[in-house]
């Protein structure tokens, strides 16, 4: 038997299978049908309605500053990586002993560090340049 609790503000909070969890007081009893949905569909929240029926409420989509702030967060995060890479090569090419390999990833790299940040922050699912090999 499957089983399912929620908190005070009907979210659910745990999915429970007897045999192997313990199953409080207040747990409602849950169909095979339902629990692989409570399982497999993670695009919202489960919730208990006062009538008692479990549905399943999508998460709003995120605003335009999360959008930006979480792009931005990547973005930095392939800035410093590039950064990290590129600082060897650099050093190299400016003491004058880098190989023809080591000038064509500095120049590969550098061209990706400009695509990086041509980058649109704006929209949910920005075209990230592919990082150099």
């Amino acid at each position: 038997m499957k089983y399912a609790t929620f908190n005070n503000n009907g979210v659910l909070s745990a999915r429970l299978i007897s045999g192997v969890h313990a199953i409080p007081a207040g747990a409602i009893k849950i169909d095979e049908k339902l629990w692989g949905r409570m399982i497999s569909e993670t695009d919202g929240v489960w919730t208990l309605g006062a009538d008692g029926a479990i549905t399943k409420q999508s998460f709003p989509p995120p605003t335009v500053e999360q959008i930006l702030s979480s792009n931005t967060e990547k973005l930095n995060f392939l800035l410093a990586q590039a950064s990290q890479t590129m600082t060897p090569l650099l050093v190299s090419l400016q003491l004058g002993g880098a190989t023809a390999e080591e000038t064509t990833a500095a120049k590969a790299w550098r061209a990706y560090c400009r695509e990086l940040k041509l980058v649109d922050l704006n929209v949910a699912k920005p075209a990230w340049p592919a990082i150099p090999s």
